[in-house]
């Protein structure tokens, strides 16, 4: 939050918002709100850490509900239930990626099978004079 020209797409998995008696936290509204020149998405997330861990992000999301930010799309996704801070990461940093750079669609998705995923055909163009020659069986 504190250099947003950084990035466009920020994911936090269990973040140390505790950190520094929660300053960032208890700035989060200003930051968001200083920040507002281009569309930005943010990735949060956390575990069953609890505490003053889950305090802070909870005034992070609260600072984001109150003020309503046309520039920013936010995606929470609460593993408190789910999840330690030792078994978070894996699960969640596949998600984060998958919702910050989702794979687009496949050109060829309505057309036949590619060759390679059709049994015994070969590439466009291959010459079978040129394939090589299996070897001989033992018997």
């Amino acid at each position: 939050m504190q250099q947003p020209e950084l990035f466009t797409d920020y994911i936090a998995i269990s973040p140390s918002l505790w950190y520094d008696d929660r300053h960032l936290a208890k700035q989060a509204s200003m930051l968001l709100e200083a920040h507002a020149d281009k569309p930005r998405r943010l990735y949060l997330t956390m575990a069953s850490e609890g505490g003053t861990m889950q305090r802070g992000l909870d005034e992070v999301l609260d600072a984001i509900k109150q003020r309503d930010f046309d520039h920013l799309q936010v995606k929470y996704v609460d593993r408190s239930k789910a999840e330690h801070h030792w078994t978070v990461y894996h699960e969640a940093a596949l998600d984060a990626l998958r919702w910050t750079l989702p794979v687009p669609e496949p050109s060829w998705i309505n057309e036949p099978d590619p060759w390679y995923l059709v049994e015994g055909a070969n590439p466009p163009g291959w010459n079978t004079s040129n394939a090589p020659v299996s070897a001989p069986k033992d018997e």
